[in-house]
């Protein structure tokens, strides 16, 4: 099965030179691999939502979401995936299991 991702962009600006200014910023966000993302002044806003999935392995999504968290730009809904390909995560990836909220082996239990 192919899955497809769909990104909807909402552009708002008081001239033509506003909208594509609004735009070139939206296509950024997408370009960083983030799914979502908005900002506005008083000329313009813009505003990217995205639905669905790309066609991945898990070790292929790890590896995006690696580059979210690097980039400082992972959302809410990027750390639950996160969470929920901790399974596939290689045991001393720090990098990974930590912000996928796997504890630590060999703690030392509050002691």
């Amino acid at each position: 099965m192919n899955s497809m991702k769909t990104f909807t962009i909402e552009i708002t600006g008081k001239t033509q030179s506003d909208v594509e200014l609004a735009l070139q910023e939206a296509a950024k966000i997408i370009e960083q691999g983030c799914h979502a993302g908005h900002n506005s002044n008083d000329d313009g806003s813009f505003n990217v939502e995205s639905e669905g999935e790309y066609d991945e392995t898990p070790k292929e999504r790890l590896e995006y979401l690696r580059g979210q968290l690097r980039a400082e730009c992972i959302s809410y809904l990027e750390l639950v995936e996160l969470q929920d390909l901790a399974e596939y995560i290689e045991a001393g990836d720090v990098e990974l299991l930590e912000p996928a909220g796997v504890p630590e082996e060999g703690g030392n239990d509050g002691q």
